[in-house]
């Protein structure tokens, strides 16, 4: 069931917030001070009342009594959610009751502030008297942990499912104006403090969790497959809202099939989903709107195993969680991203909205590396590839960013230092530069999880494919315009790092076929070489690669297919059972292509570990291409922006000036 939470926000002049109001100072009885105007309020507070009573210094009157106001936007419900239930909590701090005599109550109930955005004291005198929950006794308030208090109908009813919903807090005996208690004199009171939404973060703040459900929401875990018979693939698309909150899961009525493709030195592009609802009617600010966060699962027969949280069996609890699983059967993301754009369509009869959702690897290019400084020139001095993309991605978070991270040995040592200045770089231009300090064969990818990974390919296959069986389409390419043997680096400095490197051997057999590499930043001779070196060793052979389509296990005949949700980006393949043969002398020639990697194996070549560069998925199938050495990143255009960039950036500050206009 999708759920809901909120809180108020900090201070004023923002839609919600909370105080404490109060009428003080006064020598009244009961129901005087109860019924008259408030004089007070504490809008700006970490900590304060929410409940009081105060006697005075003359007998059975009152010198002051203070309440609690709060507002929540609960708008995100949409015209067309029902809630189900919900708790408001406050989060205790201290209380005290020096009475002679008498427990009360803490109440909720309604309010009807001037403006939810600005508490102001007369707000003391617009709470309402009818009880939205049970009361809690004074000796059980919780000054630790939150004091939940679980609405009842009218506390229900009080939810604006489309704008602000007010909440108030009073003694029981204030609500029904009749104190309870033991008049005492000496200023004797009783009082309990809360923490407010100003205390910083929500870790603490007054909340509000709504349980609701919608038209087409998925309110139950689906039922537990049947072990004994094969299970039918479902995709599930589980929405949350840009704050990582729960919203629903999209099912019966997506209408479209799943499909998007992977890139190495990236990740998942863009996922395309069609929902069939009304031109006028179809969740748009609630679970249709920019920036929500969507998550794709499948769930077949072949996701086995995969429970690393045993135990939790499909049930409600974490219907809203990550982890979906039986002891047996799991369910496996696919895809993550945010919306991005959508589109009602009206269509003769047909209605539905078409809504694109980027993957999160699209953040890395509109995202720019910083310090805690807000300085967006940052020097990393003879350090290891993998330690320089756990900083930028250390300080990305520490900017704000939420949606990649790293785990354990995720970015792995490379074994060598570069030294190197980023200057107002993004964060996908830092990615990339930190890949040519690696040696050849290594790559990075952005995993549905938003996790980065830096490695280097397998020598040998994740996994060995049969044509016939797993392959239903093959084509080999061998290609040779893409070849580099030998390198003009162009650095910076006075006089500019200037140096060229060759492969002789690459050189005498295919040409000459030279690229130049032009960075003001590269300094230093260590970094220029490992730069020249991984271009040159990973492309100064011939190219070879291969596209091919990988049918799923999951049709009518098992024994064809594979598990294709077992296949990501940088995973090795190799053909079992292509003619091989002999690898030691080759009669397409005598000169010009006598070369190890052609004549060992396109018959040939093909059959040797490829490395997966780009795949598409598609519920019945994946088509990947592998190829025998990982791409170029794309440089021309690139080189000439940098060329023109550096240019411009050679008298940047280090900081950009703060302006408003």
């Amino acid at each position: 069931m999708p759920v809901l939470i909120v809180y108020p926000n900090a201070g004023t002049g923002s839609n919600t917030s909370d105080a404490r109001v109060y009428r003080q100072g006064v020598n009244e009885a009961f129901a005087t001070i109860r019924n008259g105007n408030g004089t007070d309020v504490d809008s700006s507070v970490t900590t304060t009342v929410c409940a009081q009573i105060q006697c005075s210094s003359t007998l059975n009157q009152f010198s002051t009594i203070s309440r609690g106001v709060f507002s929540f936007d609960t708008s995100l419900l949409g015209s067309s959610a029902t809630v189900a239930s919900a708790i408001l909590s406050f989060y205790g701090n201290s209380k005290a009751n020096s009475l002679s005599a008498g427990i009360p109550e803490l109440l909720v109930a309604g309010v009807s502030m001037g403006n939810p955005a600005v508490p102001a004291a007369s707000d003391y005198q617009a709470v309402a008297r009818t009880r939205f929950a049970t009361g809690i006794s004074y000796s059980d308030l919780n000054l630790s942990g939150y004091n939940d208090f679980n609405l009842n109908s009218f506390g229900l009813a009080n939810i604006n499912a489309t704008g602000i919903s007010q909440f108030s807090t009073q003694w029981d005996w204030d609500l029904d104006n009749s104190f309870g208690g033991t008049w005492t004199v000496g200023l004797s009171q009783v009082y309990v403090f809360i923490e407010f939404a100003d205390q910083g973060g929500t870790t603490n703040d007054p909340k509000l969790v709504i349980n609701y459900t919608l038209p087409n929401t998925v309110t139950n875990p689906p039922t537990p497959p049947n072990t004994a018979t094969k299970v039918q693939k479902r995709f599930y698309y589980k929405v949350y809202d840009s704050a990582q909150r729960y919203i629903t899961t999209w099912v019966s009525d997506v209408i479209s099939d799943p499909s998007f493709r992977s890139v190495i030195n990236g990740g998942a592009a863009e996922l395309s989903v069609k929902l069939a609802r009304p031109f006028d009617s179809f969740g748009e600010g609630f679970d249709v709107s920019l920036q929500n966060r969507i998550e794709l699962w499948v769930a077949d027969s072949d996701n086995l195993g995969n429970n690393p949280n045993t135990g939790t069996l499909w049930d409600n609890a974490r219907w809203d969680q990550d982890l979906w699983d039986t002891p047996i059967y799991s369910f496996r993301k696919l895809f993550a991203g945010f919306i991005s754009g959508y589109a009602p369509v009206l269509e003769d009869e047909d209605q539905y909205v078409d809504i694109t959702i980027l993957g999160y690897t699209a953040e890395t290019s509109y995202r720019i590396l910083k310090n805690s400084s807000g300085n967006t020139t940052i020097t990393y001095t003879s350090q290891d590839p993998g330690a320089i993309m756990q900083d930028v991605i250390d300080k990305y978070r520490a900017d704000g960013g939420t949606n990649l991270n790293y785990i354990g040995n995720s970015i792995q040592t490379v074994g060598v230092t570069a030294t190197y200045t980023f200057q107002f770089n993004t964060i996908k231009e830092c990615f990339d530069k930190i890949l040519e300090f690696c040696p050849a064969g290594w790559f990075y990818y952005i995993d549905p999880a938003g996790t980065v990974f830096l490695r280097q390919a397998s020598i040998s296959a994740d996994h060995v494919l049969t044509i016939g069986k797993e392959i239903s389409l093959l084509k080999a390419d061998k290609r040779i315009e893409n070849l580099v043997n030998q390198v003009f680096v162009v650095g910076g400095g006075n006089p500019n790092l200037f140096n060229i490197y060759t492969r002789n051997g690459s050189v005498q057999t295919y040409g000459k076929f030279e690229r130049k590499i032009q960075d003001g930043s590269v300094t230093d001779n260590t970094t220029a070489d490992l730069i020249a070196k991984a271009r040159l060793d990973q492309f100064q052979t011939p190219e070879t690669r291969t596209v091919l389509r990988i049918s799923d296990n999951q049709g009518e005949n098992s024994e064809i297919g594979t598990n294709i949700e077992d296949f990501s980006i940088g995973d090795t393949i190799q053909i079992k059972n292509l003619n091989y043969g002999v690898s030691s002398f080759s009669y397409w020639d005598q000169a010009i292509w006598d070369t190890s990697v052609w004549d060992s194996t396109l018959q040939f070549s093909t059959a040797s570990v490829l490395t997966i560069v780009s795949l598409q998925y598609f519920p019945d199938y994946i088509e990947v291409e592998a190829s025998s050495r990982l791409p170029e990143i794309a440089r021309r255009i690139e080189q000439v922006n940098k060329t023109l960039s550096t240019q411009v950036q050679q008298n940047v500050p280090t900081a950009p000036t703060v302006r408003s206009v």
